[in-house]
């Protein structure tokens, strides 16, 4: 897909959902959907995100315990997506 696009390795962009910075310990943290600009292709990544924390306690919902106390993600059974199109679902606001 570089050559196809005309792309150096580190000319392609990716981006990815952000926690917000309520999050007390993982704002600004990257997680999945993520979507990569090759030029000719975009590719999307999706994935089983899992936030715990330090003792190992799964968060399954975003509350105000989850904000303060999460302090691991863990992304698995990761989805690869190769389209012709950017996804405004995947990243709002990074498709032009």
């Amino acid at each position: 897909m570089l050559s196809e696009g005309n792309k150096k390795q580190e000319d392609v962009t990716c981006f990815g959902m952000r926690f917000p910075g309520q999050w007390k310990h993982l704002g600004g943290l990257r997680v999945s959907p993520y979507t990569c600009d090759f030029g000719a292709m975009w590719l999307q990544i999706r994935a089983t995100v899992r936030i715990t924390d330090r003792s190992g306690q799964v968060f399954e919902t975003i509350t105000d315990k989850a904000m303060n106390n999460a302090t691991n993600v863990s992304e698995t059974n990761l989805i690869w997506k190769w389209t012709t199109e950017c996804s405004p679902q995947s990243i709002p606001g990074r498709c032009s």
